[in-house]
């Protein structure tokens, strides 16, 4: 994709870090975003700033673990701009814990927003996606952690590995398509 004018971008945790900076990079390629964090107040800092920049955007309270959460964000999408050009599944949580600390409730929470949120995301828009014919791309951050596995962050390292998994083989999988990867 080389002209992102007026095309859609989604990021979910785009509340701070590498989201917000997604979307200060999407409002200044003129892009309309639709921006997604469960972090109330500062999702609404980055929805401020990106239209401060002149950019069309909208915002949702979003939990990605929440598959009908990810689903109402996608339907959102789709009412307001009709598209979804670059979906860029951000949110995530790190959780650092020696493995011997880390217990089930603190496993699901982690593997669910990281990998689970990832997944989501594809699941809620992959398929209007295709079906839109347009070109698309799915993007997943992954960190150096789904490729090098760091002590204390076993549990984190175990969600990036999954991640890169998932998007490597999405990405043979659809190479023929109108959606990259």
């Amino acid at each position: 994709m080389k002209d992102f004018k007026n095309k859609v971008a989604v990021i979910t945790g785009a509340g701070s870090g590498i989201g917000r900076g997604l979307a200060q990079h999407a409002a200044k390629q003129k892009m309309r975003i639709v921006l997604a964090d469960v972090n109330e107040e500062s999702l609404n800092k980055t929805l401020e700033i990106v239209k401060e920049m002149g950019t069309e955007a909208i915002a949702r309270v979003t939990d990605v673990s929440s598959i009908d959460e990810v689903h109402n964000l996608a339907s959102q999408t789709y009412e307001t701009f009709q598209s979804c050009n670059l979906l860029f599944n951000n949110a995530g949580v790190l959780g650092p814990a020696p493995i011997d600390e880390i217990n089930r409730e603190m496993y699901e929470w982690l593997i669910n927003i990281n990998l689970g949120g990832c997944f989501n995301g594809i699941e809620a828009f992959l398929p209007k996606m295709k079906e839109s014919g347009d070109e698309s791309h799915i993007v997943a951050t992954c960190s150096t952690s789904g490729f090098i596995a760091y002590p204390m962050l076993s549990l984190y390292s175990a969600s990036k590995f999954g991640i890169s998994g998932l998007m490597t083989a999405m990405r043979a999988e659809l190479t023929h398509s109108n959606v990259g990867v």
